[in-house]
């Protein structure tokens, strides 16, 4: 049993002091940030219509008070626009 929680729990993340794990997670954060920005064209018009580029985002402040949320319906009128495989 005691394997089976390792496949849910990382020892070594989850017990990091608290500044470490938030740098662990903006760095996470801006690694997806900069992966949509460069890849997916909704996110990149999305990001540039708010002013928002990925480089700005600096913390976790940033994050939740810059990058816009995203919702089910502009992603389903981004694919009425832009249907996929055409």
């Amino acid at each position: 049993m005691q394997q089976d929680s390792e496949h849910f729990w990382d020892r070594q993340r989850e017990t990091l002091p608290a500044d470490q794990r938030q740098a662990l997670i903006i760095d996470r954060i801006k690694y997806q940030l900069n992966y949509v920005y460069e890849r997916i064209p909704f996110y990149r018009q999305l990001y540039d219509a708010h002013g928002v580029h990925p480089e700005a985002i600096k913390d976790l402040n940033d994050f939740t008070t810059k990058v816009p949320i995203v919702t089910k319906a502009m992603l389903q009128q981004s694919q009425r626009d832009h249907p996929p495989l055409r």
